[in-house]
């Protein structure tokens, strides 16, 4: 039997729709190659993914989901 372990790191969401930008997140959008952060349901099609037998063959693997932040 084979342990398919995987992590989803995920950057910035949105938990709060319609809040009032702070210079700290306006800041951070502007590094943001997408130019805004996560919806929740973002990062958890990566997580569906792994879950899923499309999968079957990603062992041990980190995801990125966070907007192209780390590549910036």
């Amino acid at each position: 039997m084979l342990l398919r372990l995987q992590l989803v790191r995920d950057a910035w969401e949105d938990i709060e729709a319609g809040a009032t930008a702070s210079k700290w997140s306006e800041r951070l959008l502007a590094r943001t190659p997408q130019t805004r952060v996560a919806a929740p349901h973002e990062p958890g099609g990566t997580a569906v993914y792994l879950a899923s037998d499309a999968a079957t063959y990603t062992v041990g693997s980190t995801l990125t989901v966070d907007g192209g932040w780390t590549a910036a």
